[in-house]
């Protein structure tokens, strides 16, 4: 084999070993609570945008947004250090309840968030919420039904 083809061969199974990496973590980096299990909070950020705020309306809600992440951010990370330790295989009872705490503070604060948020809402926007947020719940309540009859099941470790 000529050293041109070694060095090609070698270069392709680098980019494939580099690109399955990639898509690999990408699938993996979405999985914790907030990601790719399955939970039952309203999404009260989707719902908002279908509201036609007004401008100041908007800018109060980004405001209101943009304090609750930067409150939750050590939270936040925290939860992602606890989910890649989980992913090496080391978890513990502490883990397990250091995670369950921070959940319950992110929780608290979003919480506070949409108390925020609802407050910033004219009547009839508070009507059109309400009536997403039952259109939500419906359609949430189908795709459980159909994952329920596949036999889909995802369990909360951490």
């Amino acid at each position: 084999m000529s050293l041109r083809n070694r060095l090609t061969g070698a270069m392709l199974s680098i980019g494939l070993l580099a690109a399955f990496g990639i898509s690999a973590f990408a699938q993996t980096e979405g999985m914790g609570k907030e990601g790719g299990q399955r939970h039952n909070r309203v999404p009260v950020l989707r719902i908002m945008r279908d509201l036609n705020l007004t401008d100041a309306q908007q800018k109060q809600a980004d405001a209101i947004i943009e304090k609750f992440k930067t409150s939750t951010e050590p939270q936040r990370q925290a939860l992602a250090d606890l989910y890649l330790e989980r992913q090496q295989g080391a978890i513990t009872d502490d883990m397990k309840a250091k995670a369950q705490g921070l959940r319950a503070q992110i929780d608290a604060a979003r919480q506070s968030m949409t108390t925020e948020l609802m407050a910033l809402l004219t009547p009839e926007q508070r009507t059109q919420y309400e009536q997403l947020e039952k259109q939500w719940r419906e359609r949430r309540d189908q795709m459980r039904s159909r994952r329920r009859a596949r036999g889909d099941t995802q369990t909360d470790e951490l």
